[in-house]
């Protein structure tokens, strides 16, 4: 179910496209995996539309979906870009027979640093609550925090902290993830 959920988005977020990018991030126990692609026609700044995959070294793995709308992108004027949008998970944790499905909502903030070389500063939350997380999930909460450097036109480096969790039935909380981590995202 979860690879027919991963195609199907695949599909559909290719349909739209003007650019893409992948986005990957390691630590020493956990790996995410992003492919976004800009979706132009939406809002102001554009949108971007994603599908992911984050797994940890207990064997556990979440996919994703989101779409995220931005705001102007950020310039000298106005160094600060915006976005709302939604995110979809489902998830299979190792040692729990509980369902993880949810679709949260959130926002991103991202602050360019007026410097010779491009340096931003960036937060994208998600929560998704009880009454859209199904099955055995409770509730969900990503929050991502980076440090970014453009080391070149089409690639970004960064150092980033990433809190997700997500709270069962059964089980209660589950952080799959409470750590720094180093990652880079190349544009294509």
């Amino acid at each position: 179910m979860l690879k027919r959920v991963i195609f199907t988005v695949s599909l559909l977020t290719c349909t739209a496209v003007s650019a893409s990018s992948l986005d990957i991030s390691l630590s020493s126990k956990t790996a995410n995996f992003q492919f976004l692609s800009d979706a132009s026609a939406l809002g102001s700044g554009g949108a971007d539309i994603g599908v992911g995959v984050f797994y940890d070294d207990s064997s556990n793995y979440m996919a994703n979906a989101n779409i995220l709308v931005l705001g102007h992108p950020a310039s000298e004027r106005l160094p600060v870009q915006l976005g709302v949008g939604a995110k979809a998970y489902v998830a299979s944790l190792d040692g729990s027979d509980e369902s993880v499905a949810a679709v949260g909502l959130g926002g991103m903030a991202r602050y360019v640093v007026p410097a010779e070389i491009p340096v931003a500063l960036s937060l994208e939350a998600y929560f998704a609550p009880a009454i859209t997380s199904f099955g055995d999930t409770e509730e969900v909460v990503q929050i991502d925090a980076r440090v970014e450097v453009n080391v070149m036109p089409s690639a970004r480096a960064y150092l980033g902290y990433r809190y997700l969790n997500t709270r069962l039935k059964l089980a209660g909380d589950v952080t799959l993830d409470d750590r720094l981590h180093v990652g880079i995202r190349l544009n294509f």
